[in-house]
């Protein structure tokens, strides 16, 4: 089944999308982040994973001190680095 919008209902999708994200987003990371959606700390065990709530984490991918880490405990040094600081930061 195609379905076609005209094209002006289409960019009007597209920037109030932009704008959504902008606006919910946007401001929440910079280049080095990413956000990830959680399930939410207080979210009870055995609930089905469909209605779990799910609440947006900026966790970070890139720092300037890794390459000092990597220099001085190498890679495995580097890892724990990153696990640690992702657990801290979800």
């Amino acid at each position: 089944m195609n379905i076609a919008f005209p094209w002006a209902t289409c960019r009007s999708l597209v920037q109030l999308m932009y704008e959504f994200v902008e606006d919910n987003y946007g401001n929440l990371r910079n280049d080095t982040q990413i956000i990830y959606h959680a399930v939410s700390s207080d979210e009870p065990h055995g609930k089905p994973m469909e209605r779990l709530r799910l609440v947006p984490v900026t966790l970070t991918l890139l720092q300037p001190d890794y390459t000092d880490i990597f220099k001085s405990q190498g890679i495995s040094g580097l890892w724990k680095h990153k696990l640690l600081l992702l657990a801290n930061e979800a």
